[in-house]
């Protein structure tokens, strides 16, 4: 982010536009293929090992949400990004 970007997202904190809270970041959830590998461990308990994500991202599961109060606000990185950078001028969720 340039200098210029910084002082206007610090000087213009981008907000919910529900809650109205600041906002730094935005909580991202996505459904995507994983790998991983499922034991019995010694004292008879599941024991999964670390996942490994196989593919990309499935089509239309990507969504950003305000951490504080939860409503989607976005679907793509795009709007997302440039939401945080203070230049976003779309409409809000799945309007």
């Amino acid at each position: 982010m340039e200098v210029e970007e910084k002082i206007a997202v610090a000087l213009h904190p981008p907000r919910c536009p529900q809650c109205g809270e600041e906002l730094d970041y935005l909580d991202y959830f996505a459904y995507a293929a994983v790998k991983s590998q499922l034991e019995i461990d010694e004292g008879g308990e599941a024991d999964w090992d670390a996942m490994e994500i196989l593919d990309d991202t499935w089509p239309g599961s990507i969504e950003y949400q305000c951490p504080v109060c939860g409503i989607v606000m976005f679907h793509d990185d795009d709007s997302a990004v440039r939401f945080l950078k203070g230049k976003y001028d779309g409409p809000w969720g799945d309007k």
